[in-house]
């Protein structure tokens, strides 16, 4: 969580400077640094830290869904339980930790756009008025937009960690255990 707490701000002026151009008549922002600075002077220093709450619950959610999946699949895709055992075949560690990583990604996808949303917004925003606006005007799919380029920026990332870990785990036992 330390590292969400220091990076918030980033976030907020990264949503902030990519949208900027969708504000009428609004003076754009010179840097990163304008964009700080602005934001805590106009909105106070509270405003950097826009959407921490569901950030910090959607990457607790999705560790909880994708490492207990993970080990499910594992068993599915005929993943030896004990590291002394014979090398697992790299497609089923592969298939198993990337569909943990889809299912979990989809699970708590929601969560990164109510983040960019609430960063988007200037001023105090009412949260449950803002979600009752998106199913009222966009629906339940306004809760998955930009799902795909969200999935093939995680996906091969928590795919390789997965498999590394893995191979590196069972390596560490048979040695440890000799």
């Amino acid at each position: 969580y330390k590292r969400q707490l220091c990076t918030q701000p980033l976030w907020v002026v990264k949503t902030r400077l990519q949208t900027q151009h969708l504000k009428v008549n609004a003076k754009p922002y010179a840097s990163t640094l304008d964009a700080l600075k602005r934001t805590a002077s106009r909105e106070g220093f509270g405003a950097l830290y826009k959407g921490i709450v569901p950030q910090l619950l959607g990457g607790a959610s999705f560790a909880a869904i994708q490492f207990p999946v993970y080990e499910k699949l594992k068993v599915v895709f005929g993943v030896p339980k004990h590291p002394e055992g014979p090398q697992p075949a790299s497609t089923s560690l592969l298939l198993a930790s990337s569909l943990a990583t889809i299912l979990a990604g989809i699970s708590v996808y929601p969560h990164e756009v109510i983040r960019s949303r609430l960063q988007y917004y200037e001023g105090d925003v009412n949260v449950t008025n803002m979600l009752r606006d998106m199913i009222k005007k966009e629906g339940l799919k306004s809760f998955y937009k930009g799902l795909t380029p969200y999935m093939i920026a995680v996906v091969p990332g928590a795919t390789i960690t997965l498999t590394l870990y893995e191979y590196v785990y069972r390596g560490l036992c048979s040695v440890w255990n000799k």
